[in-house]
């Protein structure tokens, strides 16, 4: 499916539930070099409110994707100000690769936005978000911002926002909870050992994994082992391994790069679980 009839079809879908939903945004916040806003929509019927959280960053500024390496500064999003409001997950769009400097990154340039879930205890739901972004030009510096919706905009109609949102999902990585035999996961001491089963075997392809809200790893890349497989090895902290890493809830994301230029030609997520040798 192309990207254009992907949007299209997202497009069509979310005209369908204006009307049906609530929805709000809130007012722009300045970043220092770029600006942000959140805004979300809620089913009065499931409770279910879907989000994003939009940054639009200056000409030349940039910033990080969930795992930027050792220096730089990975996007936090605090909602614990929020009322009767219960996060499920934030969720980050395909990065792109950045240089910059002399470094390189996955992170994002011009626009981002990240979406968020949760649930709307009840009809007084408000959303608070605190968020910390590090926004580079030619060096990165930490950004803060707040923004909030009142349970009277949350509860309110702008049929722009539906759209809006799915805009944004369709640039979320493939769910690859439904596609078996793409990573496998071996647990081998204090390392995690992770072997490409398919999509396009590659030494361009570097790999993240995480235990949301506890841990996230750098990127690491892939490379041939003694059998000819692609395989990538992830040292765990001392205190996941202690409590036991088999049983976590991990997930991971499988970013494939192509060319001298290594550009981002495809994301996949997933949670996963690990074999233990």
């Amino acid at each position: 499916m192309t990207s254009i009839l992907k949007i299209c079809i997202v497009l069509l879908a979310s005209l369908t539930l204006i009307g049906k939903t609530s929805a709000a945004s809130s007012d722009w916040q300045d970043l220092g070099g770029g600006k942000a806003r959140i805004f979300a929509v809620k089913d009065p019927l499931t409770n279910i409110v879907d989000g994003v959280i939009e940054v639009k960053l200056d000409k030349g500024w940039k910033t990080y994707w969930r795992s930027p390496g050792g220096s730089g500064i990975p996007p936090e999003f605090n909602f614990d100000g929020s009322n009767a409001f219960s996060l499920t997950h934030v969720t980050f769009p395909v990065p792109e690769w950045i240089e910059l400097n002399g470094a390189a990154f996955f992170g994002y340039k011009d626009h981002v936005s990240f979406v968020f879930s949760g649930m709307a205890e009840d009809f007084s739901t408000s959303i608070n978000l605190d968020m910390l972004i590090g926004v580079c030009e030619e060096i990165c510096i930490p950004a803060t911002a707040n923004m909030s919706l009142s349970s009277e905009a949350l509860n309110s109609s702008d049929p722009q926002v539906p759209i809006r949102i799915s805009l944004a999902k369709s640039k979320l990585p493939i769910d690859g909870d439904n596609q078996s035999g793409i990573v496998d996961f071996q647990l081998n001491d204090d390392m995690i050992i992770a072997t490409l089963l398919s999509m396009g075997k590659s030494d361009q392809s570097r790999i993240v994994i995480a235990i949301d809200g506890v841990w996230t790893s750098d990127p690491i890349g892939f490379s041939k082992d003694d059998k000819g497989d692609f395989a990538a090895a992830i040292k765990l902290p001392p205190a996941i391994v202690q409590s036991g890493a088999v049983m976590q809830n991990w997930e991971y994301s499988l970013i494939q790069q192509s060319g001298e230029a290594h550009q981002v030609i495809n994301a996949i997520e997933s949670p996963f679980t690990i074999s233990q040798n």
